[in-house]
């Protein structure tokens, strides 16, 4: 027989229904944070975390507000990335050849593998999680 769960901590998500599939809800909101407290009262290091259920492998990366422009270096990854922002404001993401582009709570970005880019820094703290796909 199943269990009930019985300890949670709510973490004032937002709420809303989908604009492109209607009746669907989608949920926002900070769900874990690497070096940094979490709702559950723990600091989990910045390491790779597994998809629950899933052997797929992802990292949770934050990127400090009190950053100077100098350390957002231009760079590039070997791997192609999907980079999906759970936080921050203002943030915006260039790739080589491109104007920078807000980076959006909620939004997913597609960082194609040797392709130069850099982050430009917004409000606040960046939390992204990133994924080699």
């Amino acid at each position: 027989m199943g269990q009930l769960l019985v300890d949670v901590t709510p973490f004032k998500p937002i709420i809303k229904e989908s604009k492109s599939r209607p009746g669907v809800f989608e949920v926002e909101g900070v769900m874990q944070r690497a070096k940094a407290e979490n709702q559950n009262g723990r600091v989990y290091k910045k390491e790779i975390l597994e998809k629950h259920g899933t052997r797929e492998k992802y990292i949770i990366r934050e990127f400090d507000g009190e950053l100077e422009d100098r350390e957002l270096i231009w760079h590039r990854d070997e791997d192609t990335r999907r980079v999906t922002v759970l936080g921050g404001n203002d943030w915006k993401l260039q790739l080589d050849n491109d104007l920078p582009r807000e980076l959006i709570i909620g939004k997913t970005y597609a960082i194609p593998r040797m392709v130069y880019h850099r982050v430009i820094k917004g409000v606040g703290n960046l939390i992204i999680k990133i994924e080699n796909i």
